[in-house]
C-alpha cells in the first residue's frame, strides 16, 4: 500500500511540476540604459544586392499614473497576427514605427493603405503617398485613429524602389471600444 501512495505521489508532483512549467512568461526586454525594446516586432531586408532592410512594430500607448501623480505613458507592443481591441479611454496613442536601413542610399517611397469602417456605416478606403526619402536610415511614424466615429480598421504599409515593391507589410487591423 505504501508502494501505491509514493507512486501517486510522486505522479501527482510530476504534475504539478509541469503545469507550473506549461505557462508562458512574459518578458520585458529592455537596452542597458533600461528603455523598452519592441516586443514583439518585425523585420525583412531586400535579396536584390540593395541591401535595404526593415524593421517595425505596432506600440499603443497607456497612461499609468506614477506616485507624483503625473502620468507615465508605458507602450504596449501588439502583435500583427492578431485584431485587436482598442479602448479609446484608456489609448494615449497608436502607431506603426517603421525603421528604413538604406546602405546604398537609394530612393524609395513608401505608401500606406487603409481601410476605416465607420461606426455610422460608412467605410473609407485610402491609398496615399506618405514620403520618400534617399537617407542610409530613415525612421517612419504612422499614427492610426481611434476616435469614437471609428468601428475598424486595418492598414499596411509598401515600400517602393521605382516600380518595384521591395517591402509589403502584412495587414493590422483593430476595432475601436
Amino acid at each position: 500500500m505504501l508502494h501505491k501512495f509514493k507512486n501517486v505521489t510522486i505522479l501527482l508532483v510530476l504534475f504539478i511540476v509541469v503545469l507550473g512549467c506549461a505557462g508562458a512568461p512574459k518578458v520585458t526586454v529592455v537596452s542597458p540604459s533600461g528603455a523598452r525594446i519592441p516586443n514583439p516586432y518585425y523585420t525583412a531586408g531586400t535579396t536584390d544586392g540593395s541591401h535595404m532592410s526593415f524593421t517595425w512594430y505596432y506600440t499603443r500607448e497607456v497612461g499609468i499614473e506614477d506616485l507624483d501623480k503625473t502620468v507615465q505613458l508605458i507602450p504596449v507592443h501588439l502583435d500583427r497576427n492578431l485584431s485587436h481591441t482598442i479602448l479609446r479611454k484608456k489609448t494615449h496613442s497608436l502607431q506603426m514605427t517603421l525603421r528604413v536601413f538604406n546602405p546604398k542610399q537609394e530612393e524609395y517611397k513608401i505608401y500606406i493603405t487603409t481601410n476605416v469602417k465607420y461606426s455610422d456605416g460608412s467605410e473609407i478606403r485610402n491609398h496615399f503617398l506618405k514620403g520618400e526619402s534617399f537617407l542610409e536610415f530613415r525612421e517612419w511614424e504612422f499614427p492610426y485613429p481611434y476616435n469614437d466615429r471609428i468601428k475598424e480598421m486595418d492598414s499596411f504599409v509598401q515600400i517602393r524602389r521605382g516600380n518595384d515593391i521591395v517591402l509589403r507589410t502584412k495587414k493590422f487591423s483593430y476595432k475601436v471600444n
